[in-house]
């Protein structure tokens, strides 16, 4: 008798385990990509819920048309002001995810006293990848005051 129960309990539990199973591997888990290897992150709090939001890439130049590693690349979502940052891959590329289509975002990079003109990433812009290329500029050397010249 106690095999039997242990059979039907078996038997009621299996389904119940591999439908829980098969609803854990269906969700979506968000990565960081660093130098081609894939790092699980948290999802984003700012993600859209349906997360089919989309991304923004790009690579930093130095003005000599080289890539830029470790340039500091910042997101801002212009609703409601938070700010994003990414530190470029090796060949200057960077990401951002799970992008609310419906927000107005601005992004520029910056690195050792340079920075890359701020550019405006769009609501109206359709594309699900839109692609910014950042140039980092010479630093612009401080004017000097008014009353230093007399």
């Amino acid at each position: 008798m106690q095999k039997l129960t242990s059979v039907a309990l078996l038997a009621f539990a299996l389904p119940v385990f591999c439908a829980a199973q098969s609803k854990e591997s269906q969700e979506v888990q968000p990565h960081v990509t660093y130098d081609g290897k894939k790092i699980d992150a948290p999802k984003n709090p700012d993600a859209p819920d349906d997360l089919n939001g989309r991304s923004l890439t790009g690579v930093v130049h130095d003005p000599q048309d080289n890539g830029v590693p470790m340039a500091v690349v910042q997101l801002k979502n212009l609703r409601t002001g938070k700010v994003r940052n990414y530190i470029a891959g090796k060949d200057g590329a960077y990401r951002f995810d799970y992008l609310d289509p419906k927000v107005d975002y601005q992004v520029f990079a910056r690195l050792k006293g340079m920075q890359s003109p701020v550019r405006k990433l769009s609501r109206y812009d359709t594309r699900p990848e839109p692609y910014f290329r950042l140039v980092l500029s010479e630093p612009v050397p401080a004017a000097a005051p008014a009353d230093a010249k007399k």
